[in-house]
């Protein structure tokens, strides 16, 4: 007796197509991306640890706002109160490279809880210096 057993997987294939699609822009993008749990992130792309002067390992071990300026650290616990509520934050801080050198960065943090209720953070991170120095720019004019 021969039993054979067919299933179709036209689903779970396109959704890993899909998933190795989103990972390629991750890693392409000139956005720096962190992502994972909150109190230990696992995902960190190369412009995240490039634009922070770090390697990618240097960067995870930091977190996500160990390089942020001390002046905002007191905004951290509302801004995840904020994206926790709505699942989305953006908001603007200064973040410190490895040399100490400061940036002024756009702060995108997207919250997702999975089936257990574990949260998920995905912070996104714009380096905004050139945006600044054209407003000064034309603020001037």
């Amino acid at each position: 007796m021969s039993l054979i057993q067919i299933r179709d997987i036209t689903e779970e294939k396109r959704m890993h197509e899909e998933i190795h699609r989103l990972a390629d822009i991750v890693r392409n993008t000139q956005a720096g991306i962190m992502a994972g749990p909150i109190q230990s992130p696992d995902i960190v792309n190369e412009a995240y640890a490039s634009m922070h002067g770090c390697t990618e390992e240097e960067a995870i071990k930091g977190g996500f706002f160990g390089p942020i300026h001390p002046d905002y650290k007191d905004a951290v616990p509302a801004w995840m109160k904020v994206a926790e509520e709505k699942g989305n934050m953006t908001g603007e801080a200064t973040r410190i490279r490895k040399d100490g050198t400061e940036f002024p960065a756009l702060h995108n943090l997207t919250m997702v809880s999975n089936n257990h209720g574990d949260k998920y953070l995905i912070l996104n991170i714009q380096d905004i210096s050139d945006q600044i120095q054209v407003w000064k720019l034309t603020l001037e004019k």
